[in-house]
């Protein structure tokens, strides 16, 4: 075989499997790794050099006793949105809750951005903005939560809670102070390097996260 053979071969090799992985084909390992989410992409320069954007990212679930300081675990940031409504407070999670809007829910969250669904129907808003819902007046006082799970090492563990910290950033995010054992979805297992840009494009075309083509949002940390 030829280098160019070679080389074609392994670009269709590495194709393939991130078209599996983007169409979920792998998430059936869920069951054998002990997790809900076997899988993860890189998506962020936070964990660099270890793991580079476009990194897959396979993970095995794992007992909170097992877990020690120093190993890079992922984990769920729940999404939550504080919000006043007629001058009363309300705090609105991913389940239903009784407001004078109606029925009330979190479906999304981007920085200071986020969707709330009423009654079946989605209002896009923005941390401390104003809003006229249904006749009722709604403020938004506080957006916390991520639509992505989080990739970063463990830097103190108690008997209930964790802290975590991206080996890149500065220091800790506000929620990294007090993780919860419910919100961890394993440690790593073992890294795919590079392929992990590739599916997410591919998630793209078929409509699954982000905007088609962005290929540049996936581009290498160096």
């Amino acid at each position: 075989m030829s280098d160019w053979e070679s080389v074609f071969t392994k670009e269709v090799y590495f194709i393939f499997l991130a078209l599996v992985l983007a169409f979920g084909i792998l998430q059936t390992t869920g069951t054998v790794l002990d997790t809900e989410r076997p899988v993860v992409s890189v998506v962020s320069c936070s964990m660099y050099p270890e793991y580079d954007r476009g990194d897959v990212l396979v993970l095995r679930g794992v007992e909170f006793d097992e877990i020690s300081e120093g190993e890079v675990i992922v984990f769920e940031v729940p999404r939550e949105i504080t919000v006043t409504i007629n001058d009363e407070t309300f705090r609105l999670t991913e389940e239903n809750s009784d407001t004078p809007l109606g029925q009330a829910k979190v479906t999304s969250v981007e920085g200071n951005n986020a969707v709330i669904e009423i009654n079946g129907n989605r209002v896009n808003v923005m941390n401390g903005a104003s809003y006229t819902v249904n006749g009722e007046d709604l403020r938004v006082n506080e957006i916390s939560g991520m639509d992505i799970p989080v990739v970063h090492r463990v830097v103190e563990k108690r008997n209930d809670s964790l802290e975590t910290m991206g080996d890149a950033n500065p220091g800790q995010l506000d929620f990294e102070q007090d993780i919860r054992p419910e919100q961890v979805h394993g440690r790593i297992f073992f890294r795919i390097p590079k392929v992990g840009a590739v599916k997410l494009v591919a998630m793209d075309l078929v409509g699954l996260t982000g905007d088609p083509l962005s290929i540049d949002t996936y581009s290498s940390c160096q």
